[in-house]
Parts: structure tokens; sequence; C-alpha cells
């Protein structure tokens, strides 16, 4: 009974910060503790199908303008979420790693494939906040099967 009311408080939670991310809101965690943390956090309840979580450590000591952080988070978020509701898959793959001039976030997992950006408005959405930030978003499919959601964001610093 502890594991599943653990269960249902963590889920609880997830399902308050996406409502507060489609307001306009940010997650507390993210605005206090940074990208890292607030990846970390998200995935948390989905833990049993995520893979590699690679965080790099950079990201709490040079975080980068709290935008391009909002919209990493946001690339996180909907790539696992597409895979947990439309890929059927086993395993999601995360990364977020700070480069002197940009963050890369990689997201893949081992589902059916197919995720397009001309369909539905979650990639589409996505595309338009990473080019608004001067990214790039890249959704192929996965090297082995699945797909891979990258996007590679200026730092803003």
């Amino acid at each position: 009974r502890l594991t599943i009311s653990e269960a249902v408080l963590e889920l609880r939670g997830a399902v308050q910060d996406v409502r507060a991310m489609a307001g306009g809101r940010l997650p507390q965690i993210l605005v206090d503790d940074g990208l890292g943390a607030a990846v970390r956090a998200f995935v948390q309840p989905v833990r049993a199908r995520i893979g590699t979580l690679d965080l790099s450590p950079d990201l709490a000591i040079r975080r980068p303008v709290a935008s391009v952080e909002a919209c990493a988070y946001y690339v996180v978020g909907e790539a696992v979420n597409n895979a947990i509701k439309h890929a059927g898959c086993d395993r999601i793959d995360v990364t977020v790693s700070l480069h002197d001039d940009s963050v890369v976030v990689r997201v893949s997992d081992d589902g059916s494939g197919g995720a397009d950006v001309r369909l539905g408005s979650g990639l589409r959405g996505l595309t338009e906040r990473v080019h608004a930030h001067g990214g790039l978003l890249v959704v192929s499919e996965g090297e082995e099967n699945g797909t891979l959601v990258e996007a590679v964001l200026p730092c803003g610093r």
C-alpha cells in the first residue's frame, strides 16, 4: 500500500507539472534547481521505462538562460510523453548535455517509430518553439528502431 501511495503522489505531481506547462507556468523545480533536476523529477514516475538518463553535471553549474532551460524541458517532456502514449515502447533513453555554446537534448525510444512533425500539434509546436530560440529540432527513425528526437539550442548566455 505504501508503494502504491507513493506512486500515486508522484503521478499527481507529474500531472500538476504538465497542467502548469500547458498553462504557461514552469515547474518550480525547473525555476529553482535547473534543467537537470527538473528532468530527473519529470521522468521519475516512469522510471521503469527509462533505460538511460544521462544529464550533464554542468547543467547545475552553468545554467543556460531560463527560456532555453524551459525549451529543453519541453522537448524532453513532449518526446517522453509521445514515446509512452504513441510508440508502444519499452525503453526510453534521455540525454541532456551542455556544450560551450549549446544545450543538446536527445530522447530515443524502442517503439514503433513513425513520428512525423507534420502530423499532430505536439511535435509541430515543439519545432516552432525550438526554432524561436534559434535552435534545431530533428525527429527521425532511431538507429535500430523507434524514434529519435534531438534538439540543439543555443545557450543564450
